[in-house]
């Protein structure tokens, strides 16, 4: 299985807009893919066009977290994340068009989620919970693997009410208009899923006018301080969450066969496993759950990873390879 692209956008590219730039990038990608097709499909079988575009959009292109630091929360994020729809459409459609009768492979996106469990049992927090899961997982699944296509409907109707409190003409969620809608939907072969951790989430008006993804949701998310910690503060031990996320994929988007393409635990290096091993057994145990209770059509797993990697701006402090 091969990504062919996880944020390390050229220099040259970025320097001209990068992924907010769709007459650049979008057929920049198509052409990328289609050399790495050309070059690697007759070993390769399994192809990822991007990995986890909603952190590349709200982290990289509106909190200013990640490289390349773009800041322009609510606005550029969105748009970031369309052009990262539009451009795995026509790699995926590159694919199937040029290449997948000779190479017969399979070509997909991988998304991260994580479980959004309602604080309280208040009609306002499970309605927040799950408007959290279709601002983080739905923005990029819905387009490609319901049955109509286009932006969850929950998320379009927050960003167009919150965009006209704050004086916009019109909604700050691009539209995707009706040709890339029906370009998008479909253009995945299996649903890549990533999954660490689950957050609390609770309904939270905020204060003051300014514009913000975080704002668009009307949510505040926490965690249960009783939950096990990695040596990453943001990835708790919640095994119980990958079972229900993968019943909600189930849910929203039908029979679809589901890669877990990344799942893993972080520690600073120690020589025994113990905790990751205790990791392991306890998520894949949910996921077997899923598969055999739920009939949740899970197809493979990967682990994160087989060896240390680059935390990008955590750099090489914390470790998620297997020791």
């Amino acid at each position: 299985m091969v990504t062919l692209y996880h944020w390390d956008l050229p220099q040259p590219l970025e320097d001209q807009g990068g992924w907010l730039n769709e007459t650049l990038i979008v057929p920049a990608f198509a052409e990328y893919a289609a050399f790495a097709f050309e070059a690697f499909g007759d070993r390769v079988k399994l192809w990822l066009t991007l990995n986890e575009p909603w952190v590349q959009a709200v982290m990289g292109y509106g909190n200013g977290g990640n490289a390349p630091r773009v800041v322009g929360s609510g606005i550029t994020d969105y748009l970031s994340g369309l052009n990262q729809l539009k451009a795995h459409a026509e790699a995926w459609h590159v694919y199937n068009e040029q290449f997948r009768p000779t190479q017969a492979g399979q070509c997909a996106i991988t998304l991260d989620v994580v479980w959004m469990e309602p604080k309280t049992q208040l009609a306002l927090d499970i309605e927040a919970a799950e408007r959290s899961l279709q601002f983080k997982l739905g923005w990029f699944a819905h387009p490609i693997f319901s049955l109509e296509g286009d932006y969850p409907a929950s998320m379009k109707e927050a960003v167009a009410r919150h965009s006209a409190e704050e004086g916009y003409p019109e909604s700050r969620l691009p539209e995707m208009g009706e040709e890339w809608r029906l370009r998008i939907l479909g253009t995945s072969d299996f649903f890549g899923l990533n999954h660490y951790t689950t957050s609390l989430v609770e309904h939270s008006v905020w204060p003051g006018t300014g514009t913000s993804f975080d704002r668009d949701q009307d949510t505040t998310q926490s965690a249960d301080p009783a939950w096990p910690e990695s040596s990453l503060g943001w990835l708790k031990v919640v095994p119980w969450g990958f079972r229900k996320a993968l019943n909600w994929i189930k849910s929203e988007y039908g029979d679809v066969p589901v890669w877990i393409t990344e799942n893993g635990y972080a520690d600073l290096g120690e020589l025994q496993d113990l905790d990751r091993i205790s990791f392991y057994r306890a998520y894949i145990d949910e996921v077997l759950k899923a598969v055999v209770l739920d009939g949740c059509n899970v197809v493979g797993y990967t682990a994160w990873s087989i060896l240390d990697n680059f935390e990008w701006t955590q750099g090489y402090r914390y470790f998620l390879h297997l020791n």
